[in-house]
């Protein structure tokens, strides 16, 4: 019998991934995921709506009626989503934004003879169940007209869920209450510790399978999470158990100046950066004041491997400089990203990313995680942008050795996307150490055509400028040609 997983989202759309991952990783059987956003002011529809179209998952918008709690608007949400969505014949799994599947999970087997799971919830002499993991088979509970909403039962009110009452008041339904665990640590972590969790802490159900980290939304705090130090374990958890990716399969490069780069800390042990800028001790997370310099930093499962590069050539420079290094022992797949990648170029990066690390389809050879796709010619009469920087055809003679034989192009605004090995490779080493070595070209006594046409700014009368050179702002438009984008 077919699943249906049911999530109630709001205001967590850095949590979706991970969930859906959890779900893609572990439930056994035949499933279909539904993600239901509530909604009141749109404030994450196009996130939402970006990380459900990446994992191809059905996504649906609700909107709560307006002047009600949290406990109202989830009640709402799921309500709408278990009348709208809940058909034919299946087996309803019914989850909250912040719960995830971390063991395998077959519900045909979990649910077995029973017909509701879920925990059990009480007011005085009420009992109800708890709808942030909540199972039912929908034929055996159709006919019951219950819903999630809280309400007043026998001068009780009851929270969330209160209207599942009905299902536990009708003897035909057979119910198995699937209790609940309170974890002591991770990894030496205090995880009742109240600095860590602010007095919600985590929680292991349905023994052990699924762990939910309370108050993700901030339902306690009038929906709005601050919670930093408690997502950052949180995700160093799910990292742990979801991430079966090596550097072998996927390598991020990453052409950090000044950047911040804790947005990097989900994809850890996939990461290599090459710092042009600052220590990088100052701008990450748990380092204890060490520098990362050339050496490999560990902070539990958080490793970063650091080289430092001059400070020339901006980040196609530092392209280059790891294909030409790397170029016999590659990864499968590299990424290339800067060290600010989501704003402005692409800002739904992270469910990008996530799709095409846990993806079982086949990837392309070559694909942009740039979101923004100009189409351009070879005199800038397409685009507005950098039309101070005229000696694009010089540089296309300079790289392929010939002149344009096509009239336009198309690239990725910000020069950020993957590439496959053998993409990389269909190309010999010798062409990429002939850009590269034109990016780290200098003169040796008066300025030659090289550097005044493409390592000179020729928006700054031609000044000699190797950190911001011409050839940077070719390169962006380059990629998609050099690795024969189709």
């Amino acid at each position: 019998m077919k699943t249906k997983i049911i999530t109630c989202v709001s205001n967590r759309p850095d949590l979706l991934s991970y969930q859906i991952r959890s779900l893609n990783k572990f439930v056994e059987g035949d499933y279909d995921i539904i993600v239901v956003y509530d909604t009141r002011d749109g404030k994450h529809h196009d996130e939402f709506k970006s990380i459900c179209d990446n994992y191809g998952v059905d996504f649906h918008i609700h909107n709560s009626q307006e002047g009600g709690s949290p406990s109202f608007y989830h009640g709402q949400s799921a309500t709408w989503a278990y009348n709208n969505l809940v058909k034919d014949d299946c087996i309803l799994m019914l989850l909250d934004h912040d719960m995830f599947l971390i063991d395998n999970f077959n519900i045909e087997d979990e649910i077995s003879i029973y017909d509701v799971m879920g925990v059990l919830q009480s007011r005085e002499d009420v009992e109800y169940i708890w709808p942030g993991l909540f199972f039912c088979r929908s034929n055996s509970v159709k006919d019951i007209k219950f819903d999630f909403l809280p309400q007043a039962v026998k001068n009780q009110m009851l929270d969330t869920g209160g209207g599942t009452y009905k299902l536990l008041e009708n003897d035909k339904i057979k119910y198995l209450d699937t209790g609940v665990e309170y974890p002591d640590e991770y990894k030496g972590i205090d995880l009742h510790d109240p600095e860590l969790t602010g007095g919600y802490g985590f929680e292991l159900h349905c023994d052990g399978k699924f762990l939910h980290s309370r108050n993700a939304c901030a339902w306690h705090n009038n929906l709005n999470p601050n919670d930093g130090k408690k997502t950052n374990l949180l995700l160093e958890m799910l990292s742990d158990i979801l991430d079966d990716n090596t550097k072998e399969q996927f390598e991020i490069v990453i052409a950090r100046y000044n950047e911040d780069l804790r947005w990097a800390e989900d994809y850890a042990e996939l990461v290599t950066i090459y710092n042009k800028g600052e220590d990088l001790k100052d701008t990450m997370i748990g380092f204890q004041g060490r520098s990362l310099g050339k050496e490999t930093v560990s902070r539990a499962n958080f490793r970063l491997n650091s080289d430092t590069l001059e400070n020339i050539g901006r980040e196609p420079h530092t392209y280059l400089y790891h294909i030409v290094n790397n170029y016999n022992s590659l990864s499968e797949y590299t990424i290339f990203l800067q060290g600010e990648p989501v704003d402005p170029h692409s800002p739904n990066l992270k469910g990008a990313l996530n799709f095409v690390l846990n993806s079982n389809e086949v990837l392309p050879p070559f694909f942009w995680l740039s979101e923004r796709i100009v189409i351009s010619d070879f005199v800038y009469e397409r685009e507005p942008y950098h039309k101070i920087f005229p000696n694009i055809k010089y540089a296309y003679n300079k790289i392929f050795g010939k002149e344009p034989d096509i009239e336009e192009f198309r690239f990725g605004s910000g020069a950020q996307f993957g590439v496959s090995r053998d993409r990389i490779r269909e190309r010999p080493l010798e062409f990429y150490q002939n850009i590269l070595d034109i990016m780290e070209h200098k003169p040796e006594k008066d300025l030659d055509e090289v550097c005044l046409k493409l390592l000179g700014n020729s928006g700054l009368k031609k000044k000699f400028c190797p950190v911001n050179p011409e050839i940077s702002y070719h390169m962006e438009r380059f990629w998609g040609m050099i690795f024969n984008e189709v």
